[in-house]
């Protein structure tokens, strides 16, 4: 999958709220897509939304493309990504079996 394919994709399951968790923590979030960013609200100690942008998926997506692929959904493989725990859940919900492409 493209990252133009993903983030559409992104964009239609999030337009109505999504929820869905971290993977390694299991910390619970909700996303929501608005006026061209995800929204997402954890439902743990702070409660403020995080607008997130197309680029700072990318930026993930990009790192991801490059990884073996037992190593793609891993958290400390984005510590270059202050949110890459939340983008990483959502690309794996999207991405399901599909393969990154760059």
């Amino acid at each position: 999958m493209k990252f133009n394919e993903f983030w559409i994709s992104l964009c239609k399951k999030t337009s109505g709220g999504f929820e869905s968790q971290t993977l390694a923590q299991k910390r619970p979030f909700i996303a929501t897509y608005s006026s061209g960013k995800i929204i997402v609200k954890p439902n743990y100690k702070t409660k403020e939304p995080r607008p997130l942008s197309s680029e700072e998926f990318h930026k993930v997506w990009i790192i991801a493309a490059k990884l073996p692929k037992h190593e793609i959904f891993k958290r400390k493989n984005y510590n270059n990504s202050y949110h890459g725990s939340y983008i990483i859940s959502m690309m794996k919900t999207i991405l399901g079996e599909e393969e990154i492409e760059e």
